[in-house]
Parts: C-alpha cells; structure tokens; sequence
C-alpha cells in the first residue's frame, strides 16, 4: 500500500476526473491527465474538471493565492459525487476557482486524498531488548520482540500542518513511527516483568498484559509527534534465549537441593521434637507415679497416726477403769490368798498343823500391801476426778421477733444487752429448742431476770378517785 502515490491516466482527454483511483493507501497524490508528478502539467487543473470525493476520504486542494499571501488549504469530506469545476457550485473552491480559470486558464494546485476509513499496519522486531527479571532483580536478561501496529490519520488538518510534505514519502513516514514505537516501547518492556510481577521465563504467557502496559504510551506519542491515531497495539511474543533456560535450570537445581536439605533438617528437627516429646511424657508418667506412690504413702501414714492418737485418747480416758480393773484384779486374788489361809489357819505354812506365825505375819503384810494399793488407787481416781473440769453448762440460743421478721439466735448476754438498749420486751415473741411455740419474753422463766432492771412500761395515767361524801 503507498503513501504517496503518482495518478496515471491516459493522454488525450480534454477535462479531468479528480478522484482517488487507488484501493489501498493512506496519503495518495492526483495529477493531471498524462502528466506525472513532476511533469510541467503535473497541478494544473483543466476548466471543466470533474471532483469525485468517495466516502471515508478528504480531498486537499493546496494553492497559492495571486497576491502572494501564502499557500493555502481547502478540505473538502467525501461523499462528493460528479462536481464539475467551472462555476461557483461548490462552494468551498470559489476561491479557487474564481482566481484561476478567469477566461478559462487552468489553474495550478496539487490535490491530496486522504484515507480516514481505513488503518495502516506494520510489523515490527526488536532484537535482544533489555529486560530485568522479578524473579532474579540482581541480574538482566535479553529477549525478542515481534509486534505489530495499525494506525490511520483522523485528522487531516493536524496531519497535515505537522509534515513537509515536498520531503516526505510512504517509506520515510513508516521507518520514522517504527522507530518511534521501538523507542518508546523498549522501556516499557524493560519493566514489564517487574511490573507484572512475572518471572521472564513466563513473561511469553502475558504478552496480553505487556500490550495494556505499552498502549496508552505509543498512542499519547504518535498523535503528539506525527499527527496519527494509534489503532491497535499486538505483541505477538516475547522470545527469551538459551542463557535465561540455563540460569533457570540452575536456579531449580539449587532450589531443589536446598529444598532437600531443608525438607532434611526439617525432618531431624521433628524427630527431635517427637522423642523430646516422647521424654517429657514419660518423665511426667515417672514423676506422677512418684507423687502418687508418696500420696499412697502419705494418707497410710495419716491413717496410722490418726489410728494411733485414737486408741490414745481412748486409753487415755479409760486409763483409770484400766487401772481399777488390774488392780482389784490383784485385790481379788490377794484376798483368795488370805482366805485360803485363814481356813488353813495357817498349816499350809507351817507344815505341822499348828499356828504359823511367820506365815500369819506374811499374810497380814501381803494384805497390808493391797489395801494400802486400793487407797492409793482410790485417791488417784479422785484427784483425777477432781482435776477434770466440768463440762459447760449448754447454752441458750433463743430466736426473736424483731419487727415482724425472725432474728437471732440470740444467747442470754445478748438478750440481756438488747433488753437495755429496748430492741426486746416482754411482749417480744421468742422461741428456742425445746419450747411448743412462740411465747412472750416475759412468760418464759430464763428471760424474766434479764428485765428484772428494766422498769415495766409506765401504766397509762388514771384520775384520782373523788372523795366520798
């Protein structure tokens, strides 16, 4: 598809046809019949020529004016059908026209077409673009990319005002937006693995991605540089070389090692802490055994000792019936002795049947002996007897009436100090164990005492009685 392209008709013809002949273009220049673009002939234009301006083209008529202000544009937008150029029916080349057929001369002036329907495309390569790696920040790699471009002019007038177009053709204006594109692009790509957060080896998968990355960049600079829309942006893919394979074999060879080699001492590290585990079970299993086995111990010995103090106490309080019941055992039999004796009239004793003296004054010894051991006996019960305190009496507890709720149990120095302050009276319902019911302080004998001091209520006051006449 050209640019900028030359109109070759055949000679001959008295009027010409301006129109685009062309199929595919982007920028196509008419020139007369049989003229070329350098011919003498090649921007006059015939009175009588035919306009024919197709939809999706602009037709740019640039002429000068005969008092020399300048070159000048006129823009005329398809669709513009059969207009012929020698009145003022169109009304945007009356200028033109006006100014140079004035008898019928041609007039001069070069004719554009501009194709605003349809894009312009091309491919484009980058060798070994520069790009850092997310997933080795510290080292940089190179890679291929192959992309491709569509663009079209939207605006005739800007495209038109921003390039010469004596030095411009369809080569030039192509080579000129490619390295555009390869300036602004390289960057873009350079960052792309870190922006996307995606290791290079990978980056092929998101050429997708690379492409949003780079658009709005490449459109912003072509319409501000050359006056075109950016269409469509693809990248087609993003090679890497050997070297990147190398480093990321390596890098999976060390990693799985030093994954073996942790997985390694994270194993040892468990079975450490599987025995370790296994020993402070089996210390607490040894140490509960031992507390157990010492409670065990323990609670026999109390039982033991509890045992023992009560048998104790036991024996101690019954050590004087103990002591009567051995001793008056040995009175019985001392008195059996001497009653055997005495019907003997002591000839046990002395073996000839008559008084035995020594043998009567044994008796009258060992009898002496017992009595004198039953007085003692009997005066060490006493003196115990004596010694022992007696129990105290039981104490009163008495429940009162105090405001129509049940207080207390109150004992008699209590009542006694709240009988003082007035709290009770012998109206005062009380009760304690023992008695059938309630009854009134002042009916029951334990509690008349403690109001002995406490004056009876002042009886109401009655008159005098008058004295009888």
């Amino acid at each position: 598809m050209g640019l900028f392209n030359s109109n070759k008709i055949k000679k001959g013809a008295v009027a010409d046809v301006i129109q685009c002949t062309q199929k595919d273009y982007l920028v196509w220049k008419w020139a007369p019949d049989g003229e070329d673009g350098n011919g003498i002939r090649a921007d006059a234009i015939r009175y009588g020529s035919m306009l024919n301006v197709d939809p999706g083209e602009t037709a740019v008529f640039f002429y000068h004016q005969g008092n020399g202000s300048g070159q000048n544009m006129e823009f005329i937008k398809g669709p513009v059908r059969s207009f012929k150029i020698e009145t003022a029916n169109l009304p945007v080349l009356s200028s033109i026209i006006g100014a140079g057929y004035g008898g019928g001369t041609p007039f001069s002036a070069s004719v554009y077409f501009v194709n605003t329907a349809t894009a312009n495309q091309f491919s484009f390569f980058i060798e070994k673009c520069g790009i850092q790696d997310y997933a080795d920040p510290e080292n940089k790699y190179t890679i291929n990319v192959k992309g491709r471009v569509m663009f079209k002019i939207s605006d005739c007038e800007r495209f038109f005002h921003t390039h010469n177009l004596k030095y411009m053709d369809t080569i030039s204006l192509k080579d000129s937006v490619k390295e555009n594109i390869i300036s602004d692009i390289k960057p873009i790509i350079n960052r792309s693995s870190m922006d996307l957060k995606v290791a290079v080896k990978f980056l092929d998968s998101y050429t997708d991605k690379v492409r949003d990355l780079a658009f709005d960049t490449l459109k912003e600079n072509l319409d501000r540089a050359f006056a075109i829309s950016l269409e469509r942006l693809d990248i087609i893919s993003l090679e890497y070389n050997d070297a990147i394979n190398e480093v990321y074999e390596t890098r999976t060879i060390n990693s799985a090692m030093a994954n073996a080699a942790a997985s390694a001492r994270d194993r040892v590290l468990a079975e450490n802490e599987i025995a370790a585990a296994q020993l402070a079970r089996e210390n607490m299993a040894r140490m509960q055994d031992i507390n157990l086995s010492h409670m065990e111990d323990s609670l026999a010995r109390q039982r033991e000792e509890a045992q023992r103090a009560t048998k104790l106490e036991t024996e101690t309080g019954h050590l004087a019936a103990h002591q009567i019941n051995v001793q008056g055992e040995v009175a019985r039999q001392a008195a059996e002795s001497l009653g055997q004796l005495g019907s003997s009239g002591g000839a046990s004793m002395g073996g000839d049947g008559g008084m035995n003296m020594a043998g009567l004054m044994a008796g009258m010894m060992m009898g002496g002996a017992v009595g004198q051991n039953m007085a003692n006996m009997m005066g060490n019960m006493t003196n115990n007897i004596a010694q022992t305190p007696p129990p105290p009496p039981p104490v009163s507890q008495f429940f009162a009436v105090i405001n129509g709720q049940q207080a207390g149990p109150y004992n008699m120095q209590q009542l006694s100090a709240m009988a003082a302050a007035g709290q009770i009276t012998r109206q005062t319902y009380v009760w304690k164990q023992g008695m059938a019911g309630w009854d009134m302080a002042g009916n029951v004998p334990e509690l008349v005492q403690i109001f002995g001091m406490v004056p009876p209520p002042i009886p109401p006051q009655m008159p005098p009685v008058p004295p009888q006449v």
